[in-house]
């Protein structure tokens, strides 16, 4: 119990400065017309969306160096061309990276919903457009998780259960921590209940004029 009231109050703290923050809002609104063609088969027009997304964010000064942040991520389908489920229509809701979080002089702690190993390699890969198609294939690590075996190492995309900090140094280099509790245990199945086991992820980064290395 003193447990569950510990991270309760924990979670208020957090919560409630970011509440009384200027909110600002940002996003990316990308859908296009587009024609497919495979030899031997007939072509088809499409209206396709472009990982678009609407993003509520803000920041409070808390005094002595320290602010309280939020950012709720809003991802949806202006093509709406998902018929049924959860994510029917226009798909919409914080399935985003969504957190909230402390930052100062140590750095910045975030707990909430993130992509971690995912998107670690775009820093050091030009992306040559910005179709979803590019940014979904245009990173090795962003191909962990994407089928079996690599779906019992790391989740697609954003991993959920965060706990996060990062951290810049001195001569170009920044840090990553983070733990989750929803990682994907190996040789676990659904149907045995072992599927989620705890996960930390890491990454040291050093960048310097055109060269990138991390």
């Amino acid at each position: 119990m003193q447990k569950k009231v510990l991270a309760a109050a924990i979670g208020a703290c957090l919560i409630a400065p970011a509440a009384m923050a200027e909110v600002t809002i940002s996003g990316r609104l990308a859908v296009g017309f587009e024609s497919y063609e495979i030899d031997g088969m007939d072509s088809e027009l499409r209206v396709s969306d472009q990982s678009s997304s609407l993003v509520f964010s803000g920041k409070e000064d808390l005094g002595g160096g320290l602010s309280a942040w939020f950012r709720i991520d809003n991802r949806f389908n202006p093509d709406a061309n998902i018929p049924t489920g959860p994510s029917a229509g226009t798909s919409f809701g914080a399935t985003g990276n969504t957190g909230v979080g402390l930052e100062g002089g140590f750095g910045r702690l975030t707990i909430g919903r993130w992509d971690l190993h995912y998107n670690e390699m775009f820093a050091y890969e030009s992306l040559p457009s910005g179709s979803l198609q590019t940014r979904v294939t245009g990173s090795v690590f962003s191909q962990v998780g994407a089928g079996t075996p690599f779906d019992k190492i790391a989740n697609n995309t954003r991993t959920p259960n965060v706990i996060m900090w990062d951290g810049s140094f001195g001569g170009g280099f920044s840090a990553r921590v983070a733990y989750s509790t929803s990682g994907i245990l190996p040789n676990a199945t659904e149907s045995s209940g072992e599927d989620e086991g705890d996960v930390i992820t890491a990454a040291l980064r050093w960048s310097n004029g055109p060269l990138s290395l991390g």
